[in-house]
């Protein structure tokens, strides 16, 4: 199967951090890495370009980590209210998706920063995790009612059974 290679701009996930040189699919660098400049051709140019450059995309890179830790103080552990019309058994009319949870935060989350395996179709409380940079991440709580009296009594009731979670002594051997 052929592979390119390319130099990472910045740490990205499994597949290495800044300045790693890295074989990936030509589809994947193609179609993601270079046009969201997150990577550079492993020409002989650009290992020059990347070594005249590094400096200054390192002091970028922390300076968006620094941004991103703002952030994630504001958000860290925030409760999410998300209204949506319901059966009688919980399932919801429709679903709950990254874009909702995104809108309900603000302006300064981006859909693609929150990471959710699949919709959301049932009532209730669940715990998200948001990436805001590729080292910092947090969780915030999304509570999805049928109305906002209920969502206000599943937050307590989510609250309590923590609280109580914490206090019980550890079972014995």
């Amino acid at each position: 199967m052929r592979q390119v290679q390319v130099i990472l701009l910045q740490k990205i996930g499994k597949l290495g951090s800044m300045g790693e040189i890295v074989n990936v699919k030509p589809g994947y660098a193609r179609n993601y890495l270079l046009p969201k400049k997150l990577a550079l051709r492993a020409t002989e140019k650009e290992r020059a370009y990347f070594e005249q450059q590094k400096e200054h995309l390192a002091a970028l890179y922390q300076e968006r980590q620094k941004a991103a830790e703002g952030v994630a103080t504001s958000i860290e552990g925030t409760w999410v209210s998300i209204v949506r019309q319901a059966s009688e058994k919980g399932s919801l009319y429709g679903s709950v998706t990254v874009r909702d949870i995104a809108s309900a935060l603000g302006n300064n989350i981006a859909h693609s920063q929150v990471l959710l395996s699949q919709p959301f179709k049932e009532v209730g409380v669940f715990e998200v995790s948001v990436s805001l940079h590729a080292e910092v991440h947090v969780n915030i709580f999304v509570n999805i009612a049928p109305s906002i009296e209920e969502a206000t009594a599943q937050q307590e009731q989510y609250q309590n059974r923590k609280k109580q979670s914490q206090e019980a002594p550890p079972p014995l051997p």
